[in-house]
């Protein structure tokens, strides 16, 4: 009988070979493992091949990290950045590094966009093409 020695039973090469394609394997060193990492230097998480990296919580899109370096939502008009109750804070205040902003309502009835220039602050109605100089006077001091 095969794999059989005084009474001995040992597995067959068969069954061997089946046993270790289930058997778990330690994941590679620089693998990203549930419950946290400890690589010995900073992590880095991405793709290498030209695709988006997309972030999925309950098998659902949330937000995606594209190829240009935008980080965007699944659908337009979708998702927040914190929450009522809990909102992201920089120091006192937060602040916002960006170029012009822009603020629009969902109608389309209103389209502005403030403007930070060496000698002020300018508000363009987009709608018109109309521009102001905003004229600041200060109310309190924090």
């Amino acid at each position: 009988m095969r794999g059989h020695r005084s009474g001995h039973h040992e597995p067959a090469e068969e069954t061997l070979a089946l046993l270790a394609l289930f058997r778990p394997t330690p994941p590679p060193s620089n693998a990203w493992v549930q419950g946290g990492n400890a690589f010995g230097a900073p992590g880095i998480l991405g793709t290498l091949d030209g695709f988006d990296l997309t972030f999925i919580t309950g098998g659902v899109p949330r937000a995606t990290l594209d190829l240009a370096g935008n980080f965007v939502p699944p659908a337009d008009n979708t998702g927040q950045v914190g929450t009522s109750a809990l909102r992201w804070k920089l120091g006192r205040f937060v602040t916002v590094t960006t170029g012009d902003l822009e603020m629009k309502n969902e109608d389309g009835t209103a389209h502005w966009v403030l403007q930070e220039k060496p000698d002020g602050l300018y508000a363009v109605d987009k709608i018109t093409g109309k521009t102001y100089k905003l004229s600041m006077q200060e109310v309190m001091t924090p």
